[in-house]
């Protein structure tokens, strides 16, 4: 596809789960990979295994385009916030 956006969707896994673990640094990070690579997926735990927040589903999902276009850490922290404040 002529002038499409390329990015590297794990390299944005790797980013919010490191955000993630900067919020929660014992947390365990699960990303859907059977998943459209372009559609963010992912779910946030506890040590124990309780959910303690995940990324929206449609029509509010994410893709991992706009995960790229936030350049600073606290860009995506702050995203990650959100999403728990909306749990």
């Amino acid at each position: 596809m002529a002038g499409a956006k390329k990015f590297d969707f794990r390299r944005q896994q790797a980013r919010l789960e490191k955000a993630a673990k900067e919020l929660n640094p014992d947390c365990d990070v699960y990303f859907e990979t059977s998943n459209d690579p372009l559609w963010v997926v992912m779910r946030v735990d506890d040590p124990p295994g309780t959910i303690l927040y995940q990324s929206p589903l449609r029509p509010n999902q994410v893709q991992y385009g706009a995960i790229e276009d936030l350049k600073a850490d606290e860009e995506l922290e702050n995203l990650l916030r959100k999403w728990r404040d909306q749990k």
